[in-house]
């Protein structure tokens, strides 16, 4: 059995429940993706991932992602954070389209505080179930 399969195992020192990350992907947002249905592959713009297949841009800074393996069900979180803003949009944050959360994958974009989707580098983003 794999570690995954045992996390509920680990002594945390309480009574909680340990749950763990399912994928994780760290990615350019600013990088030209190349059309809305090409999945990138590669670095840049994906430096970092675990689970993540690929991600294509739907549209300006509204992403797909694909798990290289599935989800057991579409019942998980996904969490992200960007480092850095540009000048004029601080204060940018991942949204999760939880309607949209499959399976094989999920979508989110990266928005500023204006609600304007808004190309960011790095964007990193985790799956927890």
């Amino acid at each position: 059995m794999s570690n995954a399969r045992n996390i509920a195992d680990i002594t945390n020192g309480d009574d909680a429940p340990v749950y763990a990350c399912r994928a994780y992907v760290v990615f350019d947002g600013t990088y030209s993706f190349p059309d809305t249905t090409t999945a990138v592959t590669s670095n840049p713009p994906l430096y970092k991932s675990g689970n993540i297949a690929s991600i294509i841009e739907n549209a300006n800074s509204e992403y797909t992602a694909n798990f290289t393996h599935d989800m057991p069900n579409n019942r998980y979180v996904v969490v992200g954070s960007v480092v850095g803003s540009s000048e004029s949009e601080f204060y940018s944050l991942i949204v999760s389209d939880n309607a949209a959360c499959e399976v094989g994958k999920f979508h989110f974009r990266c928005v500023n505080v204006s609600g304007a989707s808004t190309p960011q580098d790095p964007i990193q983003i985790a799956v927890i179930q």
